[in-house]
Order: structure tokens, then C-alpha cells, then sequence
């Protein structure tokens, strides 16, 4: 829930054009059910700038269907603000006041994935309520988790080996003329005089 109640209004009113638009394309009422389609994502996109801004979109003049273009602008500056999300929201709303209010709803034309663009209008609406509860405090943004062994860098090469030293540490003393027999001959070890290796040599 939005804690503006205005915005929180605006989002049940989106729920409530979702629940009629699917009773209305159940029962093949195509036309009505992309009214409600367009009606679920503007609501749900002035409930989303209310709580973004705090306050409602600026009125357009001079310009057709002012309230769209109030509503386009404002998620359009959010977007580009913002990005991520808010940027896939701003190119659906650009496609649902084309395809489900000027041309289905208004217009009477019948497009082959309309059902497809309904199912993008009702994602529109749950995304738009979690980024408003984003915005407003209500919910703390999404955190990434990367799987276990992910970012870790993994040593392929041993450390090369002091000069003098040997790069195996025994636990005990090693007695004279023993060694741990790695590399005696080139770098020397704990059982024998050390000898300096040509790659550190003066």
C-alpha cells in the first residue's frame, strides 16, 4: 500500500481496470477489454508519478489528448532520470496510448496479439506499484546476490620461492644434508647451503 492516499486511489483504480479487462476479453469483448487495458496503465502511471514527484503531472496545453501528453512527458523525464525500469515502463505507455487507445479502443482496429499486448499492460501495472513503493520507502530496492563461488579469484600460479628458501616450510628442523627435494640444486633449501638464484642475482 502507497502511503499517499491520492496515489493509493489512483493504483486501485488500475487494479479495478485489470479485473474488467479480463472479464472482458473472457467474454471477447476486445474492444472494451483495450479501453481498460489503456485505463489500468494510465492510472497506474499517475499514481507512480505522484509518489516519484509528490506531485500530479503539470497540465500540456496546445498539444492533443493533453493528459497523455502530461503523463508522457512526465514518465519520459522520470526515465531518463532514473533509467532501468522506469525506462521500460516509459516505452510501454508510449505503446499502450498508441496500440490500445488510439487505434484499438478509438479507432476499432483489431490487432492479431492483442492478447499479448493486454498481458504487457498488466505487467505495467506491477511494475509500476513496486517501483512507487520503491520511491515512497515502502519497499527497499532489489538487491543483487551473486551464486556462491561468483566474483572469487581463483590463485592459478604459485608464488615464486625466495632465493635461499625453499617454498615448502617444514613443520620440524631439517637435518644437515637433508632437504624437502624441491629445487635444492637451483634455489637450495633448509638442508643445505643456500645458493642464489640467477633470476635474483645482482
Amino acid at each position: 500500500m502507497l502511503r499517499n492516499a491520492d496515489a493509493e486511489a489512483l493504483m486501485q483504480n488500475a487494479r479495478a481496470a485489470q479485473a474488467e479487462g479480463e472479464r472482458r476479453w473472457a467474454a471477447g469483448d476486445w474492444q472494451n477489454a483495450a479501453k481498460q487495458g489503456w485505463l489500468a496503465v494510465r492510472d497506474a502511471t499517475a499514481a507512480l508519478v505522484l509518489t516519484a514527484t509528490g506531485a500530479p503531472p503539470p497540465p500540456v496545453e496546445g498539444l492533443y489528448a493533453p493528459e497523455i501528453n502530461r503523463l508522457a512527458i512526465a514518465i519520459s523525464k522520470l526515465s531518463q532520470a532514473r533509467g532501468g525500469q522506469w525506462e521500460r515502463l516509459d516505452a510501454r505507455f508510449a505503446q499502450a496510448a498508441n496500440l490500445l487507445h488510439d487505434q484499438t479502443y478509438h479507432g476499432r482496429v483489431y490487432h492479431e496479439d492483442l492478447d499479448e499486448l493486454l498481458r504487457e499492460a498488466w505487467d505495467y501495472i506491477r511494475i509500476a506499484e513496486e517501483l512507487a513503493e520503491q520511491a515512497a520507502g515502502v519497499r527497499p530496492p532489489p538487491t543483487l546476490t551473486l551464486p556462491a563461488g561468483v566474483g572469487e579469484v581463483k590463485r592459478r600460479f604459485r608464488p615464486v620461492p625466495r632465493p635461499g628458501r625453499c617454498s615448502r616450510q617444514p613443520r620440524a628442523p631439517v637435518a644437515a644434508g637433508r632437504h624437502c627435494g624441491r629445487r635444492r640444486k637451483t634455489l637450495g633449501c633448509a638442508g643445505g647451503a643456500p645458493r642464489r638464484n640467477r633470476l635474483f642475482a645482482a
